[in-house]
């Protein structure tokens, strides 16, 4: 077995490792051989016997000649060393945390840009007419609010409608622009109950994906396809990974990690679909949507910030949330699941660290890369780079990868 065989093999040591503290598994996806996702049983291996593996497979990348795809791989051992560490004893220092997994240092953003938004969301819902602005939001968003049962029914008439005109939408924007692309073989939707997060793609292999949606969190209908575009994208996105891995047989390619810096652009291109597809606002309650969005994401960070750095009580980061997110005080406490140290259950929680990939992965490489781009009339190969270079997409590589557009 060579190194990068032997590193592939460390991987799935890992990710039982992960379960077994979490409930949840590092790696993502997987689309290799099966021989080297076989962990032995019973599993006995500690963090710092997994660490020490990493430590000992770091030479092998001195030998790859590409400076992307060496760096990328450097960045996930180190990464996964940094995640062993924590998971070890549950206890680390959330900056520090945040910074070495994902390159990112925690920020808490000021009252007056929380109060820019706000005053942005006042000025989207006039439409709604007099009142208060909270009780307006909040009316207006119990009466579009869909959940359980109603969801389902939704997914199997409008949601999978709406699914195959998203996948034609980047076959007619994006894959035109590439001198080759995978087939996409579909995504199908399903739903299930008592997890942190809202959706999630789980990419099958063979081009194809299972788009999950949570019916425990309630959607805005409007809200939702948000929601679709984001999962799409991480579906065209492992497409694109297969592919590569599937040409050229760089094995590391086969399985998606996350808790890397590759997680920071994962959740920037899908929260930057939308803009990628060229999907406008058309309506008075998609720009209220829209601004929303901009204003609960800082107030989440935030929220973040205040219970795991400032050490606030629960319930007053719960209350912080509903006055500066304008936020039903239910989905406030449902959202506290995804930011807490420990599950419900006593567990540490894996995506604990995970909430700043998405607002600095959109908005610190993603989308200002792309709109250079645009504007430079590069786009083509801002498509080329992102989805035929699969050492581009870390946090880690960004820089480098798109430096002929950044450097224009």
């Amino acid at each position: 077995m060579n190194e990068l065989e032997t590193y592939v093999k460390t991987l799935f040591l890992i990710d039982k490792y992960t379960k077994t503290k979490t409930g949840v598994g590092v790696i993502d996806a997987y689309f290799g051989p099966d021989q080297f996702s076989k962990v032995e049983d019973p599993f006995d291996k500690s963090a710092e016997s997994l660490i020490a593996l990493l430590d000992s497979i770091k030479s092998f990348t001195d030998a790859i000649d590409d400076p992307l795809r060496k760096k990328a791989i450097d960045s996930d051992i180190s990464s996964l060393i940094t995640m062993l560490e924590w998971l070890s004893t549950g206890d680390y220092d959330y900056i520090k945390l945040v910074e070495q997994i994902f390159g990112i240092t925690p920020v808490k953003f000021d009252d007056k840009i929380i109060e820019e938004k706000r005053l942005a969301v006042e000025e989207a819902a006039k439409f709604l007419g007099s009142g208060s602005l909270e009780d307006k939001i909040i009316k207006w968003e119990n009466s579009n609010k869909i959940k359980g049962e109603e969801l389902k029914r939704l997914i199997d008439s409008d949601i999978s409608e709406r699914n195959k005109k998203i996948g034609k939408m980047f076959q007619e924007k994006i894959f035109r622009l590439l001198p080759r692309y995978p087939p996409d073989n579909g995504v199908i939707y399903k739903t299930v109950t008592g997890e942190a997060w809202s959706g999630y793609n789980y990419y099958q292999g063979n081009y194809t994906s299972v788009n999950v949606l949570n019916l425990d969190m309630p959607f805005n209908k409007t809200r939702l396809l948000a929601v679709l575009y984001h999962e799409y994208e991480h579906h065209i996105n492992n497409m694109f990974r297969e592919m590569i891995y599937r040409e050229n047989n760089q094995l590391e390619l086969s399985v998606v990690l996350l808790h890397t810096m590759r997680s920071v652009i994962s959740e920037g291109t899908a929260d930057t679909a939308r803009d990628f597809l060229g999907v406008t606002i058309e309506t008075e309650e998609e720009n209220l949507i829209a601004k929303l969005a901009e204003l609960r994401s800082l107030v989440r960070l935030n929220s973040t910030y205040l219970l795991n750095i400032e050490n606030e009580k629960p319930s007053d980061v719960i209350d912080y949330v509903v006055q500066y997110g304008i936020m039903p005080r239910e989905n406030a406490e449902k959202g506290m699941a995804f930011i807490s140290p420990r599950t419900p259950d006593g567990k540490i929680n894996f995506w604990w660290p995970y909430v700043y990939t998405y607002y600095f992965g959109r908005h610190n490489f993603v989308l200002p890369t792309f709109e250079k781009a645009k504007k430079l009339d590069k786009l083509a190969r801002f498509f080329e780079i992102l989805y035929l270079n699969p050492h581009s997409k870390t946090a880690a590589t960004w820089n480098d990868a798109f430096a002929e557009i950044l450097n224009d």
